[in-house]
């Protein structure tokens, strides 16, 4: 189902406004094609709030799409100002999150068997809670800090400028090419490092 998000009645253009939409499908996954804060919190029931300019709310489409929350803009001129849409969102479960616009933000409170994050974008994210096994690949430019998210099984891929914070307990496997950095926390007994360029990885 295509969900837009419009302005709230009575608001100026530019004005702040907020949106919620508790009617959307389920989800477990996320991703952003254009510009957000997000702030994800795992909680029993599912909400989504949307806030931001009126005309960029105007241009925000909000879709889910095999189980993905799905957010880009409709295209056209952006409005003025400050186009950053800024979502707030609960669900039982997230196990994959995607960005390939620029996002910033905080995922809180992950659990589950598997946790991936792929940023192709700019991202600027922090994130915690407990799981088996995290994959974080970062490729372009982007700040991860998932050291608050516990893994028994880690894996860090970072092309390009990207610096990756992470936690593993048990095992971590660190790819790293460009000058990205990585660092590791948890003391994990096996450690599998590969790395190319100028690249830092870093245990403590």
């Amino acid at each position: 189902m295509f969900m837009v998000l419009a302005a709230a009645l009575g608001l100026m253009p530019g004005a702040e406004a907020a949106t919620v939409h508790p009617a959307l499908a389920p989800f477990h996954a996320i991703r952003i094609d254009g510009v957000a804060h997000v702030v994800f919190t795992e909680a029993p029931d599912q909400s989504v709030t949307a806030t931001g300019r009126t005309a960029t709310l105007k241009r925000l489409r909000l879709t889910v799409e095999n189980g993905v929350l799905v957010m880009r803009m409709k295209s056209g001129a952006s409005s003025s100002g400050d186009d950053t849409v800024r979502l707030a969102l609960t669900a039982p479960l997230l196990d994959h999150v995607t960005v390939s616009g620029m996002a910033s933000g905080d995922l809180r409170g992950l659990t589950g068997p598997a946790f991936t994050l792929d940023v192709s974008g700019t991202a600027r994210l922090t994130m915690s809670g407990a799981v088996q096994r995290a994959m974080l690949t970062v490729s372009g430019a982007g700040q991860v800090d998932a050291k608050r998210l516990v893994a028994d099984d880690l894996t860090l891929k970072i092309d390009g400028t990207g610096v990756v914070r992470g936690y593993a307990s048990k095992v971590v496997h660190v790819s790293v090419s460009g000058v990205g950095t990585a660092h590791v926390a948890g003391d994990p007994p096996v450690r599998d490092v590969s790395k190319s360029g100028i690249g830092l990885v870093e245990f403590n």
